[in-house]
């Protein structure tokens, strides 16, 4: 498929197969939505289940009774028509900055296909009104701050408001709604973590290619330095066989393929000697990430969830499971932004590259990349900061007591969000200190993907090396080793 048709496609939403590269495809590239038949019949099954359980009169959290520590007040039938509006009235309380675009799009994503998964049962005009949401490209206005991670109430509240024409889209219109609630829409609007759950399919995308192209890089840095490839050597891996340090090793030997320098130091810094290793904690971070999501993003969340013929109370909205993971990514991030920025200054030495102090042309008059230094440290302070774990902290009293526990799965979601730029800036920075380097010892890397990958790269990057501005550099780095092309 080229990439114009996979970008033209659908993405058919089933209520059990969505992706986190669905959902960044939806998002970013502009594929359009589509429901499957059998996700609206299950719909359909599970509103009619809705109606009988209100004529039955039977107490369904959140439909005929109120929510948090008012669940025992029954809510009288003459109220119930409005009762579900006035639920996203109340919780529609966002605040602190508004959401990016692509992050508001990734939630409506994500609670449209759990909405079809059956548990929930709402009104076929609120599934086709975020159908036509995605389709036009509106983005609803959604707050950063609110959401505890058991349910992103306050995010989902503004959308729904959104939806019945209530609050403005992000452009300044409003919707003409003609949107029916059916008996507990409201609340299923609600009953979700899909703020945080599509954030978190952003991060898994754009961290599986900064994993490969981060190997890329160091691929790049491993010639410049003429490094003892022998540490990458097969039987080093298979007496320690995680698997994504066995990976990431196999990756770099596919990279490096040809390398041969004519002299080895007896080992080499750390930088350089146990990238697999490091390399390899984020790659297993990452797989447990997209296991998570797998399950995450096709999962009934709903309280009270519909099953056979009745509604059953559930905690499935607790995100402890995706806060947890999240915060174990942004620790692994944190240590390979470390190990690069370890790199780049391994670059700067005469001692490892035979070449001039900074990769400056005229060293004294010319300070060379040695800026670059800082921009990676900083980078990587910040991401130290980023590894305080969001899932180790909670809301013990909320709603009189009845919410006594929280994940903060947004809080971390938000944080990985900014952990995976950051990496992208210290990758950005390795990729520039590199390039230069290779082009200074003045013949392209030996290794085929290695080499590759420097021409591409250095099809963007400036050949002068006398001091100059660099940010425009560092800005195309960063964007190159965030795409697929370097990998």
């Amino acid at each position: 498929m080229t990439d114009t048709a996979r970008t033209r496609s659908a993405v058919t939403l089933a209520g059990d197969s969505l992706t986190p590269e669905d959902v960044a495809g939806i998002v970013r590239d502009g594929r359009r939505v589509a429901l499957s038949s059998e996700a609206k019949r299950r719909n359909e099954e599970a509103y009619e289940l809705n109606l009988k359980l209100l004529e039955s009169g039977a107490p369904v959290y959140g439909m005929n009774t109120g929510v948090g520590s008012l669940r025992s007040v029954e809510i009288p039938s003459e109220l119930r028509d409005d009762y579900q509006r006035r639920l996203l009235r109340s919780h529609a309380l966002g605040a602190g900055e508004s959401v990016p675009d692509e992050i508001v799009r990734a939630m409506l994503t994500v609670r449209t296909n759990q909405l079809v998964a059956g548990g929930a049962g709402v009104h076929a005009d609120v599934i086709h009104a975020l159908v036509d949401i995605l389709n036009e490209g509106s983005v609803p206005e959604v707050r950063e701050l609110g959401s505890l991670g058991t349910g992103d109430l306050t995010s989902l509240a503004e959308v729904g408001l959104t939806l019945l024409g209530e609050r403005p889209f992000r452009d300044g219109h409003r919707r003409r709604s003609s949107v029916s609630l059916g008996p507990r829409d409201g609340i299923m609007l609600m009953s979700s973590n899909a703020h945080a759950i599509g954030e978190a399919a952003l991060c898994a995308v754009d961290l599986r290619r900064l994993t490969n192209s981060l190997e890329v890089c160091a691929a790049i840095s491993f010639e410049a330095a003429r490094t003892n490839s022998k540490a990458l050597d097969e039987r080093v891996h298979a007496v320690r066989p995680h698997p994504g340090q066995v990976a990431a090793a196999a990756h770099l030997r596919d990279l490096l393929d040809g390398y041969a320098p004519d002299s080895f130091r007896i080992q080499d810094s750390y930088a350089f000697r146990c990238l697999p290793q490091v390399q390899g904690v984020l790659r297993g971070a990452l797989s447990y990430l997209e296991d998570v999501l797998g399950v995450e993003l096709n999962a009934a969340s709903e309280n009270a969830l519909l099953v056979d013929d009745g509604a059953l109370t559930t905690g499935n909205f607790h995100a402890v499971q995706l806060s947890a993971v999240l915060d174990h990514v942004r620790n692994t991030v944190s240590q390979v932004a470390s190990l690069s920025a370890a790199r780049v200054s391994a670059l700067m030495s005469p001692e490892n590259t035979g070449l001039t102090p900074f990769l400056a042309e005229d060293p004294g008059p010319d300070s060379g990349v040695m800026a670059l230094e800082y921009t990676t440290n900083s980078a990587v302070g910040e991401l130290r900061l980023l590894t305080a774990p969001a899932a180790a902290h909670s809301a013990a009293f909320v709603s009189q007591g009845i919410e006594n526990h929280a994940s903060l799965a947004t809080l971390s979601a938000r944080q990985t969000t900014r952990a995976v730029h950051l990496l992208s800036v210290v990758a950005g920075t390795e990729l520039v200190t590199a390039v230069r380097a290779v082009r200074m010892r003045g013949e392209p890397p030996a290794g085929r993907g290695a080499r590759e990958a420097f021409e591409t790269a250095a099809r963007f990057l400036s050949s002068e090396t006398a001091d100059r501005y660099l940010t425009e550099d560092l800005d195309k780095a960063t964007e190159l080793v965030l795409q697929e092309e370097l990998a």
